[in-house]
């Protein structure tokens, strides 16, 4: 396997992406942006991440920090996707996160980098296959840095629920309980099934 540097492009053999956040302690969330044309996010794929692991056409989550991306399976109109890693709780990532395919390994170490978000990778279509670039470019001012670096619109909002909403969803998620609106997030937005999930819980916490 070869090992890419910052910067460099080259051709995707096979179909298999796999993202992996290692290190002791927590670890960042990883998330799939799909950049289109305009640089906004294509209703086919809306922005996906490793706090609500919601379902995507040739995306899955293996864990909280694993995440793999059959390229076979990408709707054809999405032409761009860039794997991001990002700390909920807006604090410096400070682990090391890794992109691989079945002949190429690109790897970002974050230890001693005050960054909070960091494009890790792009993968695009070129003459009728994928590439991929290596970026490992970090922002100390988060999700929302790399939205106003790229001029992407209110779908970044989604993805960014900070602490608290992260919090939400996992305390529902540890007893196996999907708010109402989960399935319906692609048109009604994150946003709105995490205040769902948040009603939900009112009423638990009170018990307890």
């Amino acid at each position: 396997m070869r090992d890419l540097v910052a910067g460099e492009r080259a051709p995707i053999a096979g179909a298999q992406v796999l993202a992996l956040a290692h290190g002791g302690g927590k670890l960042p969330t990883l998330a799939l942006i799909d950049v289109g044309a305009d640089r906004r996010a294509s209703p086919a794929f809306p922005p996906i991440d490793a706090v609500t692991r919601e379902l995507r056409p040739a995306a899955e989550f293996e864990g909280a920090v694993q995440l793999r991306l059959d390229l076979a399976r990408v709707p054809f109109e999405i032409e761009r996707l860039l794997h991001v890693a990002f700390e909920c709780a807006n604090r410096p990532i400070g682990h090391c996160v890794m992109i691989a395919t079945a002949e190429l390994r690109f790897s970002v170490d974050l230890v001693d980098r005050a960054d909070v978000a960091v494009i890790l990778v792009e993968c695009y279509r070129h003459a009728g296959g994928w590439r991929i670039a290596a970026y490992g470019q970090g922002f100390a001012s988060g999700l929302s840095a790399i939205a106003a670096a790229h001029g992407f619109g209110q779908e970044w909002e989604n993805v960014n629920f900070g602490t608290k909403d992260a919090m939400i969803l996992g305390f529902l998620d540890t007893f196996g309980i999907e708010p109402r609106m989960a399935r319906d997030t692609a048109t009604i937005g994150r946003a709105a099934v995490v205040r769902q999930a948040g009603e939900m819980i009112a009423p638990i916490a009170r018990e307890c």
